[in-house]
């Protein structure tokens, strides 16, 4: 064996088959190993070979291998029988599938390395070859077959290890807490491998809710989450003014404009302990212009460096680069990888989205850019909507977020404060005054 190739691995698991008569030991090899894990091309042929035979409802033995090799017009038959008559254990070979399985994802790894290193030595834009670089090493280490068919009494334990935990934190949360319990009531926390989608108009609050969503994880919570926060639009600095402005409780303009240096000194300084204290959990990513592949490489880079994450968010979705040729091609393939994108870093993924130019009153699905495809793939949909947004928002206003699509929980509405000033929102309890009725026109009298 050397680094990348274990042929001893490869003899024994074709062989350990030829003469195995436990069928649930040959379903087991058969679906943890694929032709493309094999190095030797003859072992890939016959591995192909007995893929086929067990397709066809055929047992894997020492009769119908040669057999369909031989049928095959291959002279590999004998090759075959040999392997089977040799081989030194029929009990080890599942465990020797998994390494073999191990030493074929070191050796793709490998490969994709080596193709980065050909986009790197390429002419042309050093941007473009970068680029293409990390799209090459994105998935890295990702193999479906490690993802093991569940028996339902371990999905069922599961879930009752679940309920456990949501009964006794006390406020039913079973994933991270949003930070606002209006909203967790809906939600009972968002949950790993979700795809949350949060739509509004622009300047509705989009972008601060979802910083509320990540400072409450990762600078508020009782137990700090690992947050990477995509800003695809902001700079990280722009970012950071309104993260100081929300935790300090300093009006965000003080910041911008340096005043709170005078104004706010003490207000500072608790917005930077605060950030100071738990700096390991926050990370911001203000590239622009990435595209998917990009995304998840930095977000499995991130992962690696902080021991895991626990929350993504994408600020925003439109300004994902994609390929597509229609812009709702483009978004298609842009939310398939930000749903990918959760499911591999198992954690939840918030991403933003806008909605269609001169929409007019309350949002809803069709007014999603590429609302087929996003309605499709999110598993939470929250609009946010507020009739002050365009006018002067005060003390009298409220921001309705609509949870249009929920598919593990209720669909519905809840509000919130804007106080954007701070560049935050709160809870609130209070509900929109009823609108004064028209006043009726009087008739004119006829006579």
């Amino acid at each position: 064996m050397n680094n990348l190739y274990d042929e001893l691995a490869e003899q024994t698991v074709i062989g350990g088959l030829m003469f195995n008569d436990k069928t649930d030991v040959s379903a087991d090899v058969l679906a943890i190993l694929k032709p493309s894990d094999f190095a030797n091309q003859n072992h890939k042929y016959i591995w192909e070979t007995i893929l086929k035979i067990a397709g066809s409802g055929q047992d894997v033995n020492a009769v119908t291998i040669p057999s369909a090799l031989s049928d095959a017009g291959s002279d590999l038959s004998s090759y075959a029988m040999h392997l089977g008559i040799n081989a030194v254990s029929q009990a080890s070979i599942v465990n020797t599938a998994y390494r073999l399985k191990k030493v074929a994802r070191l050796r793709a790894a490998m490969e994709a390395i080596n193709q980065a290193s050909d986009e790197i030595n390429k002419h042309g834009d050093p941007e473009q070859r970068l680029r293409s670089a990390m799209e090459k090493i994105a998935n890295i280490g990702d193999d479906e077959g490690d993802q093991e068919i569940k028996h339902p009494v371990d999905v069922m334990n599961s879930v009752f290890g679940m309920m456990e935990k949501a009964l006794k934190s006390q406020d039913g949360l079973i994933g991270i807490s949003s930070g606002f319990e209006n909203i967790d009531r809906f939600t009972s926390g968002f949950q790993p491998q979700d795809l949350i989608v949060v739509a509004a108009p622009p300047s509705c609050g989009k972008t601060t809710l979802t910083l509320n969503f990540a400072e409450y994880s990762a600078f508020l919570s009782p137990e700090p989450k690992r947050v990477l926060f995509f800003s695809l639009e902001m700079s990280a600095e722009q970012l950071m003014q309104k993260m100081i402005a929300s935790l300090g409780n300093v009006y965000l303009n003080k910041v911008r404009n340096g005043s709170a240096l005078v104004d706010c000194v003490a207000y500072l300084a608790k917005a930077q302990e605060m950030i100071q204290s738990r700096q390991k959990y926050f990370r911001i990513d203000d590239k622009g212009g990435q595209t998917v592949a990009e995304m998840q490489a930095r977000a499995k880079r991130t992962s690696m460096r902080l021991g895991g994450l626990d929350l993504i968010v994408v600020d925003y979705l439109h300004k994902i680069e994609a390929d597509g040729e229609s812009d709702v091609a483009q978004i298609r393939n842009k939310i398939r990888g930000m749903k990918n994108m959760a499911k591999k870093m198992n954690c939840p993924v918030i991403v933003l989205s806008q909605l269609n130019r001169g929409l007019i009153g309350r949002p809803e699905m069709k007014n999603l850019l590429g609302s087929s495809a996003i309605e499709q793939e999110g598993d939470l949909i929250i609009f946010l909507y507020d009739e002050d947004y365009e006018g002067n928002r005060g003390d009298h206003s409220l921001t309705e977020a609509i949870i249009a699509k929920n598919r593990m929980g209720e669909t519905g509405t809840t509000y919130l404060q804007p106080e954007l000033g701070f560049s935050r929102f709160k809870d609130t309890n209070r509900l929109p005054a009823p609108k004064p009725e028209p006043e009726k026109k009087k008739l004119k009298e006829r006579f």
